[in-house]
């Protein structure tokens, strides 16, 4: 039975200790932050107009950036234990802080203050999950194993849904700060039994990161703007996570414009946003099932990537039939109600994952770096850019007339499908200067097809460190490499015992007794 669940779950049986502790660290804080996501947007709508989140959104904008400058600052000064005890300390200190002042204040500035904690809570909690994943998993394996850990975030979210109303209903909406206080304290005591375990040492990741940028990369070629990110790939990807963040913004505030005039309690708005976001988790656990890491090794990054947005285009495109069938037709609550719950399950079960996955062949300084830039800078612009526009509009109309926003959302989306296009040809660059450096720790995401890539592996079958020709033969082999026999045979001839050995099982394990 064990045996046929790591099978199932595509995991080897050593790791399972630590895809289960990684697990349960991300399913409370999902728990919290989905806990923690409700309370704002409940109290802040059954508070103020919706015309009103636009401003927040400004504001949210202003904090997250400068708390994305405190967590680089204190990335560079500390190690990654220190990091992520400051990261919990500093999330539930925010939230303490905040429960006390609601006790204090009316409800025209909390609810603003609420939102905002809200996002640079759920930012910072981001980061501990990723940043212990990403350190862990640095090899090839981090396709396989990212989209596992990150189901934790279905179930955590899918319990808090339920639950929401009825435990609201017992203590009231602003307490619902204390459960999610309550759930970071658990994912902080999880995260400190991880580090105390006996069989991991993840600051000794560290040390096997080597520097393989030279002047002549194409970020060196490019403008001082470009250096900022570090990379070619970090530049990417960056660009695809604006987009996405923006269009996210824009269906998220028509989503809580057709709310607000529907429901008029905030225990009202507590369950419909309970009820609806846990149907929304259920479609999200059958998304997984289909975008498992099986799956996505079968089908490749760069198609899982499209599927969010090509799902979203598709609801754009039945918006405009629907309005040209039925003019008249005003109300559209439920499918902005599903796009927005098709891009929260999109980002946590493929998008963000896949993000990570690609951030691999990173050395580590720029991979981290890529992490914040791509998901703590680039989602505070797009809720600048999207809060500026949209305070622009509506100091000059009633309301956001769907066929503008739907006109919108569908420039965005096309524009977020062509960068992911642009992925592909930046992590191939970024993987082929990674192998000619000698650091190759990145997966084979996109080898199978690409010749370069492959006769680059095929010189490292050349090199004398056995490490690096046992690395090269197991990418050959996964991009399925069509001469990998000859390959084979000719590491049958090579002097290092560990070659030959790995040679002759790769004959047995491949029935290629017919070779020798």
């Amino acid at each position: 039975m064990y045996q046929l669940l790591t099978s199932l779950l595509n995991v080897r049986p050593q790791e399972i200790w630590l895809v289960k502790k990684l697990f349960f660290i991300q399913f409370f804080l999902v728990l919290a932050g989905a806990f923690l996501f409700i309370t704002a947007n409940t109290i802040f709508i059954s508070t103020h107009p919706v015309a009103d989140l636009p401003k927040a959104y400004i504001l949210t904008a202003i904090f997250l950036v400068i708390a994305n400058y405190g967590y680089q600052k204190l990335d560079k000064s500390v190690d990654v234990k220190v990091l992520s005890f400051t990261i919990v300390t500093i999330s539930i200190a925010v939230l303490t802080l905040q429960w006390t002042l609601m006790q204090y204040f009316d409800n025209t500035v909390m609810p603003y203050v609420l939102l905002v904690a809200y996002n640079v809570v759920y930012m910072l909690v981001g980061y501990l999950f990723w940043t212990l994943a990403a350190l862990l998993f640095n090899t090839k394996d981090s396709k396989r194993i990212f989209t596992l850990i990150s189901a934790g975030d279905l179930p955590a979210k899918l319990v808090a849904y339920l639950s929401i109303t009825y435990i609201a209903y017992a203590i009231g909406m602003e307490n619902m700060l204390l459960v999610s206080l309550a759930a970071l304290i658990v994912a902080g005591i999880l995260v400190y039994r991880l580090f105390n375990n006996k069989n991991i040492d993840i600051l000794e990741f560290e040390h096997e990161q080597v520097h393989y940028f030279k002047k002549h990369t194409f970020v060196a070629r490019v403008s001082r703007l470009f250096r900022i990110f570090g990379s070619e790939l970090t530049v990417s990807l960056s660009g695809v996570a604006f987009i996405s963040f923006l269009v996210y913004v824009f269906v998220d505030f028509t989503f809580l414009t057709e709310v607000k005039p529907t429901f008029k309690t905030d225990l009202e708005l507590s369950q419909f946003f309970g009820i609806f976001l846990a149907i929304g988790r259920v479609g999200g656990v059958l998304i997984k099932l289909v975008f498992s890491s099986r799956m996505i090794n079968r089908i490749g990054i760069l198609k899982s990537l499209l599927f969010l947005p090509l799902s979203l285009l598709l609801f754009c495109i039945g918006i405009f039939i629907v309005k040209a069938v039925q003019p008249d037709l005003i109300n559209f609550l439920y499918v902005f109600g599903f796009m927005f719950l098709l891009i929260e399950i999109g980002k946590a079960v493929i998008q963000e994952p896949m993000f990570f996955v690609l951030f691999q062949p990173l050395k580590l300084d720029l991979r981290m770096k890529g992490h914040v830039i791509a998901k703590g800078y680039m989602y505070p612009l797009a809720l600048l850019g999207a809060g500026l526009i949209l305070v622009n509009y509506l100091e000059n109309h009633k309301d956001v007339s769907f066929q503008i926003t739907t006109g919108v959302l569908a420039l965005c989306i096309a524009i977020w499908i062509v960068l992911i296009f642009t992925v592909k040809r930046s992590y191939v660059r970024t993987l082929q200067e990674a192998i000619r450096s000698g650091y190759f720790r990145g997966n084979e995401l996109f080898l199978e097809g690409d010749d370069t890539t492959q006769q680059i592996l095929v010189q490292k079958t050349e090199s004398r460190k056995p490490a690096e020709v046992i690395y090269a033969l197991e990418l050959l082999q996964r991009a399925q490499y069509p001469q990998m026999n000859q390959v084979i045979q000719r590491m049958l001839g090579r002097k290092e015992s560990v070659i030959v050995d790995y040679a002759l099982d790769w004959i047995l394990e491949n029935s290629g007794a017919e070779m020798i």
